[in-house]
């Protein structure tokens, strides 16, 4: 898994793109928040481990989407990367592994994410219990305004149109 942190942090390093400032540093920071991330500006990169052109334990998904306010201001970036863990057939990943890091102006934002998780799965750091159905993030860390960040990050999704919805506290 630490792996997974160097190529996700290389990733930010080499295509962060910052926010247009439209919220002032603060107005987010160490509180819940809500970010929209339209289907236009989502990226997607994909590394098939064995190129046999299905999915398969060990496949790659890398990518971007760009985060907005309520008003749709541009105030960040989400970079993702998953691995899939299992698959049940050929071609279905049932069981993947999600890292993000949500860059804004003030600070960045750290989570993690079991996707298919058995329901009431278990955060081991702080053993905060995800929701039934597993469909939220477990904030792991972060710098600068969100130095010591810890909560969830919930996802809407509509389409490929996505609302996160942070859910945070700072040490």
């Amino acid at each position: 898994m630490r792996s997974n942190w160097t190529l996700l942090a290389a990733l930010v390093a080499t295509l962060i793109l910052p926010g247009d400032g439209a919220l002032a540093a603060g107005e987010r920071a160490c509180k819940p928040f809500t970010a929209f991330s339209p289907a236009d500006s989502r990226e997607v990169y994909f590394t098939d481990v064995d190129g046999d052109g299905q999915v398969s334990v060990g496949d790659k998904r890398v990518g971007r989407r760009g985060l907005k306010d309520t008003t749709g201001n541009n105030i960040g970036d989400r970079y993702w990367i998953i691995t899939v863990d299992k698959v049940d057939r050929p071609g279905t990943a049932v069981r993947r592994h999600q890292e993000t890091v949500n860059v804004f102006e003030d600070g960045i934002i750290f989570a993690s994410y079991d996707i298919g998780a058995p329901n009431k799965a278990t955060d081991v750091t702080d053993r905060i219990s995800l929701p039934q159905g597993g469909n939220a993030m477990t904030i792991v860390g972060g710098t600068g305004a969100y130095a010591g960040a810890r909560g969830t990050i919930a996802a809407k999704v509509d389409g490929n149109d996505i609302s996160f919805s942070f859910d945070l506290t700072c040490k």
